[in-house]
């Protein structure tokens, strides 16, 4: 398995800029186990599937309230996709 992760300017998809986390490996990744986040959401699509945390989300939080669901959104997609 492989993790990509990073930083996304504005798309449609998340409707504003956003972090993202995506798995690759050879065959199929079963996404109907996902589980809800705190912060953050599984965005499975045709073209893409993976977990976003969008700035929508954090914008009106300061550093010491964003930190925590950042943390948490990393976290709980990165063990999500080391088990899947």
């Amino acid at each position: 398995m492989a993790i990509g992760f990073g930083w996304a300017m504005k798309a449609d998809m998340a409707g504003d800029a956003y972090f993202y986390m995506y798995g690759f490996c050879e065959g199929d990744i079963d996404y109907s186990k996902t589980k809800d986040f705190p912060a953050g959401r599984w965005e499975i699509g045709e073209d893409w599937q993976g977990a976003i945390l969008t700035l929508t989300e954090l914008e009106t939080l300061n550093f010491e309230e964003a930190q925590p669901l950042i943390i948490g959104y990393l976290k709980a997609s990165s063990n999500w996709f080391l088990r899947a």
